[in-house]
């Protein structure tokens, strides 16, 4: 996926102080780690100018109705911010990693926008 620094400058309505865009990069991990269940996602902290890659931590959560058991996660409302960088490579570059991290396999690397074809971000705004 290629990402554009510009996609991150509106801010998010209900939390000004961070971008309303997001990456997600995973939603959940492998169930054999040691490591907390964790979605992973990439932002941008709008009062730092610092591109964050944070985890939401989530709480297994297993029911039956009429017989049919549900195994899901229930989002425990905290988060941690993981690493953060002005530079939006390298926050893109630990979050490639810890998806090999936490899901055993390498992914194709991500990419920073160039704004001009054939590295340029579907919804580019550096043209603006």
């Amino acid at each position: 996926m290629i990402i554009c620094e510009y996609s991150f400058n509106q801010p998010d309505s209900k939390n000004p102080n961070y971008s309303f865009d997001e990456v997600d990069y995973y939603s959940w991990i492998l169930s054999d780690s040691d490591f907390p269940n964790h979605r992973l996602s990439l932002r941008k902290n709008l009062i730092t100018g610092e591109f964050e890659v944070y985890r939401r931590f989530q709480q297994k959560q297993i029911f039956s109705i009429n017989g049919f058991t549900i195994d899901t996660n229930v989002e425990t409302g905290y988060e941690e911010v993981a690493f953060k960088s002005k530079d939006l490579g390298e926050a893109i570059k630990f979050a490639d990693s810890e998806w090999t991290r936490f899901h055993g396999e390498e992914k194709e690397p991500d990419k920073v926008c160039e704004h001009k074809y054939p590295v340029k971000a579907t919804f580019c705004r550096g043209d603006l």
